[in-house]
């Protein structure tokens, strides 16, 4: 995460470089990171638990 989210940034801040992209979507890729982050954290722990 800590090597795409800066591409993510960038992506957000030029959306014009990215027209086929509605920047909705650039932005909302943004939190999204994070929660996809912890819940692969969260199933990873489950699963060691089990």
């Amino acid at each position: 995460m800590a090597a795409v989210y800066p591409a993510n940034i960038n992506m957000a801040l030029h959306p014009e470089q990215y027209p086929e992209l509605p920047k909705l979507l650039l932005y909302a890729r943004l939190p999204l990171q994070f929660f996809l982050a912890w819940l692969g954290l969260a199933c990873g722990q489950l699963k060691q638990k089990n």
